[in-house]
């Protein structure tokens, strides 16, 4: 996704791009989402709009989540595993 978004090869991608750049674009698109989810992202809440503002008087307003394709499922951390993942991140500080 990297290499479209950029206009580049894949090839040419490992051949230039350094793992601090690479950090850097993951983090970016955590933020950003740029690319296909974004897309789809944007469509959901024109759905959602759409379906909305003609939906029957009674029916309930729909979120873009309904709409989603494709949504990363999300779990809630236990307080055990969310202590550990805390203390991995600033084990090193």
């Amino acid at each position: 996704m990297l290499a479209g978004h950029l206009g580049r090869t894949v090839r040419e991608l490992q051949q230039t791009l350094g793992a601090d750049e690479l950090e850097e674009w993951q983090a970016y698109y955590n933020l950003t989402h740029f690319g296909e989810m974004r897309a789809d992202r944007r469509n959901a809440e024109l759905l959602a709009m759409t379906y909305n503002v003609n939906r029957p008087p009674r029916a309930p307003a729909r979120g873009s989540d309904h709409f989603m394709p494709y949504k990363p499922k999300r779990r809630e951390l236990s307080d055990a595993e969310l202590k550990a993942k805390t203390e991995a991140v600033f084990a090193g500080l």
